[in-house]
């Protein structure tokens, strides 16, 4: 987790986006219906 966080945020702060945003929408369908 912290390894992860700064990783992505301090190398690749667009990597991070489009993996948080995906993520966040595939587990907010699920979630939300179920």
């Amino acid at each position: 987790m912290n390894a992860i966080l700064p990783l992505p945020e301090d190398e690749d702060p667009e990597g991070l986006h489009p993996a948080e945003l995906p993520a966040d929408e595939d587990d907010a369908p699920p979630v939300d219906p179920l």
